[in-house]
């Protein structure tokens, strides 16, 4: 018989932690989802900036180029071009 009374005294506790664990796990989770979204965004975010600043790059070598080309061409014909 005490045995059941011992049960019955550790059942109770168990079951209490294990309900609040019940209700908590819910919210506990999409917090930790809401929390990896936000990095996600980020990231996805900080790559399409770096794609930016990448094509933006290129686009100022291109334009290095073509001005070097063009005060080639500009000196060839007999012009000073300003630098």
């Amino acid at each position: 018989m005490e045995i059941l009374a011992f049960l019955g005294v550790l059942a109770v506790p168990l079951c209490i932690f294990l309900g609040i664990l019940y209700f908590f796990f819910p919210l506990i989770v999409m917090s930790k989802l809401g929390d990896l979204q936000k990095q996600f965004r980020k990231l996805h975010v900080s790559k399409e900036h770096a794609a930016i600043l990448e094509s933006q790059t290129e686009l100022l070598r291109e334009l290095r180029t073509q001005n070097a080309l063009t005060r080639q061409l500009l000196r060839a014909y007999g012009h000073d071009p300003e630098s």
